[in-house]
């Protein structure tokens, strides 16, 4: 753990002020401009996609889950949605394989070296799939190019009515080439590994964007710990970065049985995770529930 990380452990445990560290340097805030807004109704119509990143301060297993209970509960209800799956298949237990098979990455996709219909999967009725473990590689290796994936999809006629993002690092800088304007929600547990997961999350965006206000939405066993767990994060967040959070309440979750005691863990704690908390992103996504 490095000095930041710790400094955001001693601050969540302790719910002690801490001096403001100031954020890494990152990417400047993807923001559509008007040109850009206009191109995309244009392409789309007015009802333009609504891209949602769930920055999970969660393990990857749980962070793909997330992702797809999500994505199955808008695409049931006639929601079009593209859901795409960037946790690396490294960092998985339960799920060692995509949830559907594709035959490219949208980094391929974003280094031309393929269209991006052939990285589109048809999964299931109001349901795509795309795979896009190799494109922060692709940025990294400046061989990603413009334009990004959701104006793709509209050149290419697809079309979609929200794209979700199931991430462990929102901040990435090959991100932006998702979509100009992204919305991001952290899940997060009251486990102090979750916590200062968490913060870092909320760190990275805060360079990215200053004056946001970060929604915060907490998974747990009791409402009383969850909303101790929010106020910490909250406190925390406040004097260590000046950013605001907004909470977005919590959804009950019971943990799965981990024989590690915890202080010895390197991620969070599996949950087994309700359909409560499907259906409460899903609104979220479809921009209710605000």
């Amino acid at each position: 753990m490095d000095s930041a990380e710790q400094a955001a452990a001693e601050t969540v445990a302790s719910e002690a002020p801490a001096a403001a560290s100031a954020p890494p340097a990152a990417p400047a805030s993807a923001s559509m401009s008007g040109d850009q807004a206009d191109g995309l109704r244009e392409l789309f119509g007015n009802g333009a996609p609504r891209t949602l990143a769930l920055a999970c301060a969660l393990d990857a297993d749980d962070t793909v889950w997330l992702g797809q209970g999500v994505a199955q509960i808008l695409r049931r209800e006639g929601t079009k949605t593209l859901l795409i799956d960037e946790v690396r298949l490294a960092d998985r237990r339960a799920f060692p394989k995509l949830a559907y098979r594709t035959k490219y990455d949208l980094g391929q996709v974003m280094e031309n070296l393929v269209p991006i219909e052939k990285a589109i999967v048809d999964a299931e009725e109001n349901l795509k799939f795309a795979c896009a473990i190799r494109l922060r590689k692709s940025h990294e290796l400046r061989r990603a190019k413009h334009p990004n994936v959701l104006e793709r999809l509209a050149a290419a006629g697809i079309d979609i009515d929200v794209m979700i993002i199931a991430t462990q690092d929102p901040s990435h800088e090959g991100f932006g080439f998702f979509a100009d304007e992204i919305d991001v929600i952290v899940v997060a547990t009251p486990e102090q590994t979750s916590l200062v997961r968490a913060l870092e999350l909320i760190r990275s965006m805060s360079a990215q964007d200053p004056d946001r206000v970060v929604p915060v939405l907490m998974v747990g066993k009791e409402e009383a710990e969850c909303q101790e767990a929010f106020e910490r994060l909250q406190q925390a967040s406040d004097s260590l970065l000046g950013i605001g959070l907004e909470d977005l309440g919590w959804v009950a979750a019971r943990p799965t049985i981990d024989p590690l005691p915890a202080r010895a863990r390197k991620n969070p704690t599996s949950l087994i995770l309700p359909s409560g908390l499907f259906k409460k992103l899903a609104n979220l996504a479809r921009g209710l529930g605000r």
